[in-house]
């Protein structure tokens, strides 16, 4: 009887502290979270017009001190906030001296500590005060080929009808409308191509109110319309001041040629000879290129030091 009530007792001590070595395990095994910070808002496809105070939101756990910074198409613009005293929103009044474009994020991150940090997830607008139109697409950079349909699309806040035209090196070539219609922020276009349309890398898009034509906007770069689609990365090299010195590719278009900014684009150049026309840009060695019909796009090589 006693040997049975000893072995009750030893096998209730055992488990018991069993259960006790497994939970002290699982509390080590799982730490609370690392603190963070995260943008709640604006966080992609919002429009924000200048002179409006909006409340930017977010989550912030760190200890650090916290800062919040503007950027426009990946860049760093300005500070918003450069102490953040709240864990979770703060009022921003957008500057009247900002551009007005689709390419903005916020960052919200740690002073201290460079890794702790969020962005926006995806871009925002930043809108004039009043009433607005915004081309989103063809902003420029694309190349739409003859032939495929694509959606045009625009951010604006008006009630009544808009005009839609193409712009060839800034003057109009197609009412793509034909007629005013109302401004619902997307037109489905089939481009043609049946010869009215000739290939060319200086197309850009404009949308333009009926009851207020002041009111309207025009894609900010070019963008390219081409038969075929034929791409090929180029290596070349180049002076700072632009005249060709090399070619290094089977397609060995020109030996030499003189950029002259004619777009009035800073960094922008281009050049027309022997059925070729280059649009390049010196900041990010990128360019596009026509050559008889066909299109090419990709990225130089900058080995001369421009």
């Amino acid at each position: 009887m006693y040997k049975k009530l000893l072995f009750l007792f030893i096998g209730i001590a055992i488990t018991g502290f069993v259960f006790m070595s497994c939970s002290d395990d699982d509390s080590s095994t799982n730490p609370p979270p690392t603190p963070e910070c995260t943008i709640l808002s604006p966080n992609g496809g919002e429009v924000l017009q200048m002179g409006n105070v909006v409340k930017i939101k977010f989550e912030n756990d760190l200890t650090d001190t916290v800062a919040m910074h503007l950027y426009k198409g990946g860049n760093f613009l300005m500070d918003i906030e450069a102490m953040i005293t709240t864990n979770d929103s703060l009022e921003w009044y957008i500057p009247t001296t900002l551009d007005v474009g689709t390419d903005y994020k916020v960052k919200i991150g740690s002073i201290e500590d460079s890794t702790k940090y969020d962005f926006s997830d995806n871009s925002f607008a930043i809108a004039p005060a009043g009433d607005y139109i915004i081309v989103t697409s063809s902003n420029g950079g694309d190349i739409w080929l003859k032939g495929s349909t694509k959606q045009i699309t625009w951010y604006d806040n008006i009630s009544g009808s808009v005009n839609l035209f193409l712009l060839k090196n800034g003057v109009p070539v197609m009412d793509i409308f034909g007629t005013p219609q109302a401004s619902n922020g997307t037109k489905s276009w089939t481009i043609p191509n049946d010869g009215s349309l000739i290939d060319g890398a200086d197309y850009t898009l404009q949308i333009v109110s009926v009851d207020n034509p002041a009111v309207n906007d025009i894609s900010d770069s070019y963008f390219c319309l081409a038969t075929n689609d034929n791409t090929q990365n180029i290596v070349g090299e180049w002076d700072a001041v632009g005249t060709w010195t090399k070619w290094a590719t089977e397609w060995n278009f020109i030996a030499g040629g003189t950029f002259t900014n004619g777009y009035g684009e800073p960094g922008t150049w281009y050049m027309v000879g022997n059925g070729l026309k280059v649009e390049f840009d010196l900041d990010t060695h990128s360019f596009l290129a026509i050559v008889n019909g066909n299109h090419l796009d990709g990225t130089m090589s900058n080995v001369a030091g421009a």
